[in-house]
């Protein structure tokens, strides 16, 4: 192997015309390719042809003139070229003469008259009935009926909450207060321990008098309910509403005291 020996260098040249050839056979092929048949025209062989009419035409002569065609003739109308010439008609007037003849009304019968709703009552059949007829009670109907309430004569107590499904060992007798206007009803909430007694009772609405608001106080603390069976669910404490229906007096003539709304 010699050891002095080079390469020969690429010949420029001859490089520019292999490139120059290939680009000029990608052109070739594209414009050969690429080129596409024209979409074909539609063709119209008829020609057109306009023609005018000098005078009015008869009807038998209209087939000769293409008048099948509704493109070949315009119609006159009163908005075209020809309205102001050809549809400038004066319109005719009609006098309506008065009608001279008397009314002629039709015959009616009057024996049918009625004759149809007549005919449709006698073949019902109707069963007779009785409209004011009514028998007494039937027996055990009094006992069923609520009794009626007398008028209140004193004034009455609920118990509310949970409280209320609780047995009471004391009862109440609230008194009547002498006064000239009504009283509201006193609200007190008492809560009660397992044994019974009432441990705590908060005035919560009044009445207007303080006298009735101290009275429902003092008897919420008296009350004494059911003791509760002990056990792991029993509450500590059951509360409630105790109210308060006050019953009022008229105030006797020679009293002047009159108590006043607070």
């Amino acid at each position: 192997m010699n050891p002095d020996f080079q390469p020969p260098l690429p010949d420029r040249r001859r490089f520019w015309e292999v490139a120059l050839v290939l680009f000029c056979g990608q052109v070739g092929l594209i414009f050969l390719l690429g080129r596409t048949a024209p979409a074909p025209g539609v063709r119209n062989d008829i020609p057109i042809v306009f023609r005018l009419s000098p005078r009015p035409v008869a009807q038998e002569d209209l087939p000769g003139l293409l008048a099948t065609d509704p493109t070949v003739l315009v119609f006159p109308n009163p908005h075209g070229f020809s309205g102001g010439a050809w549809m400038a008609v004066v319109p005719q007037k009609y006098d309506l003469p008065d009608w001279t003849e008397s009314p002629r009304w039709l015959k009616v019968d009057s024996s049918r008259l009625g004759k149809t709703f007549v005919d449709f009552v006698h073949h019902q059949e109707l069963g007779s009935f009785h409209i004011a007829e009514k028998g007494p009670p039937p027996p055990g109907t009094l006992e069923l009926l609520p009794p009626v309430e007398t008028a209140r004569t004193q004034s009455v107590w609920r118990v509310e909450g949970a409280l209320a499904r609780r047995a009471l060992l004391t009862s109440l007798q609230p008194r009547a207060w002498e006064q000239n206007y009504l009283l509201t009803n006193s609200a007190v909430d008492i809560a009660a321990d397992p044994v019974g007694t009432v441990v705590s009772a908060h005035l919560v609405s009044r009445s207007g008098r303080p006298e009735a608001d101290q009275s429902a106080v003092a008897s919420a603390w008296a009350l004494r309910f059911a003791p509760l069976a002990p056990g792991p669910e029993t509450p500590a404490l059951t509360w409630g509403s105790l109210v308060f229906q006050w019953h009022t007096l008229p105030v006797p003539p020679t009293n002047n005291s009159t108590a006043k709304p607070q």
